[in-house]
């Protein structure tokens, strides 16, 4: 959060003066979208599940890892020590684990921040051009 945010008010606020509305209005929204977004998939239950001493079904096995039975599209995450329902990855960047309960909110994080980097790109640019003119640079 620290590292996206930092970088992109940094940014902001050396080009916000130069830039249109418009370009702000991006910034701001993509900017909020992409933190809540990483608030989300870091903050949401993952899809964790109890352990289990005893079997509930045939397709249930011992993960001796868990020190648990778990069913087959459950898995122990070895970051998080925890079992979950459809594991996908543990992300260092949320620092937790992905899967089944908060994969969404994750998908978005990706998607908003290519946006974010996107938007960046623009201001920079934009703003750049603006403040070289300015001083009558070109």
């Amino acid at each position: 959060e620290a590292l996206i945010c930092g970088l992109s008010v940094a940014c902001y606020v050396s080009f916000f003066p130069y830039v249109g509305w418009l370009w702000i209005l991006l910034g701001t929204a993509s900017l909020g979208f992409v933190s809540g977004a990483l608030a989300c998939a870091g903050c949401s239950d993952p899809g964790i599940e109890p352990r289990r001493t005893e079997s509930l079904g045939e397709s249930w096995v011992w993960d001796e890892s868990a020190q648990s039975y778990r069913p087959d599209n459950v898995q122990f995450c070895q970051e998080s020590r925890v079992l979950v329902r459809d594991m996908d990855h543990f992300c260092p960047w949320t620092g937790t684990t992905i899967a089944g309960g908060n994969i969404r909110f994750f998908y978005a994080f990706i998607i908003g921040l290519f946006v974010q980097i996107f938007v960046l790109m623009g201001v920079f640019l934009a703003g750049n051009s603006a403040k070289t003119a300015l001083r009558g640079g070109g």
